[in-house]
């Protein structure tokens, strides 16, 4: 079964790619890769496990959403704002 991580790219939902990824599942991760959490012109995470396929994208984009729902029998949503307070200045 192939399963869609949104955020994977994040701390929580790489270790969870990691460990699906032994289970035998099939990883596929939506993420914008946020300047704050991944710097700027970010590009692939190393510590991303190479078996997971990466989409760049938004939750926010449904068409980014669609596309990266095709195909999976599961999702896990872990995207979120990272820090509350820097949420703050762009409301």
């Amino acid at each position: 079964m192939k399963v869609l991580i949104t955020g994977g790219a994040g701390f929580i939902g790489s270790h969870l790619a990691d460990l699906l990824i032994e289970k035998g599942y099939q990883i596929r991760v939506l993420d914008n890769l946020d300047p704050q959490v991944h710097g700027f012109n970010a590009g692939r995470p190393d510590y991303l496990a190479p078996e997971v396929e990466l989409i760049i994208g938004d939750v926010r984009n449904h068409s980014d959403v669609d596309k990266a729902l095709e195909g999976c029998g599961m999702l896990v949503h872990f995207a979120a704002a990272v820090g509350v307070g820097q949420s703050m200045y762009r409301i």
